[in-house]
């Protein structure tokens, strides 16, 4: 679920054939037929708010990423099928911190990226390693208070760190910490940047610290968070306020 650009919340259809939307001022509920446009089961897991108030949906078993839109009501599939077309793709799905949307993989071995500017959507590989050389890698992604997108582990033994500054990723290993399967089971951040994960069979939430960013790009994608465009960057030291 993710909050729309006009304050209602809208639901990322699983197995239903409609987008689910509530509207919070008069607790209506109200589902946005979208068989005509795919009927598969299994379609998207994880949604996402667009700094232009769309929604975006991540795509598991549709070759397509899901967008609505909340001025009109209207769904569209995005194809993607030429970049990816397998099943249990992505869950979850986070506004990183340049206005980009990233979901977080799941079978697949790459970062889902949609770019609501364009409506394009781009695969970054992520590479296999023993770590997430795993069907189910991550289950649920959240925006850290730098910009960077944190994905959940769920088989990984490691959690997920998306960079957009430079499309890097990075797998911070856990194993020794924990290293049961199916880990944790979603991710938000909390107001001081760090990550939270929903436990699945772990006995614990889950909390990652990052560490400070190492220069002011990182700067950059937190303006970029904040809704706020950024023509020039002035090297320096960051500092905080």
């Amino acid at each position: 679920a993710a909050p729309a650009g006009d304050g209602r919340v809208v639901f990322g259809p699983f197995n239903a054939d409609g987008v689910g939307v509530f509207d919070p001022t008069n607790d209506s509920f109200s589902l946005v037929d979208i068989s005509a446009t795919i009927s598969t089961d299994l379609k998207f897991a994880g949604a996402a708010l667009t700094g232009d108030g769309r929604v975006v949906f991540a795509p598991y078993n549709a070759d397509g990423v899901g967008v609505f839109d909340p001025t009109n009501d209207i769904f569209t599939l995005l194809d993607i099928s030429a970049k990816i077309s397998m099943g249990a793709k992505f869950v979850g799905a986070a506004l990183a911190g340049d206005g980009r949307v990233v979901f977080a993989p799941h079978n697949v071995l790459g970062v889902g990226v949609f770019d609501p500017r364009d409506d394009s959507f781009t695969l970054l590989d992520i590479g296999a390693t023993n770590a997430i050389n795993s069907g189910a890698r991550f289950v649920g992604a959240g925006v850290m208070g730098d910009g960077r997108v944190v994905f959940a582990p769920s088989n990984a033994d490691g959690l997920g760190v998306f960079d957009p500054t430079d499309d890097s990723f990075t797998l911070v290993n856990i194993s020794t910490t924990i290293s049961t399967g199916r880990k944790f089971a979603g991710a938000a951040t909390v107001g001081d940047g760090r990550g939270v994960f929903a436990p699945g069979h772990a006995d614990a939430v889950g909390v990652y610290s990052p560490p400070p960013p190492p220069n002011c790009t990182s700067c950059e994608a937190k303006l970029h968070g904040y809704g706020l465009i950024v023509d020039r960057i002035v090297k320096g030291e960051c500092v905080e306020g």
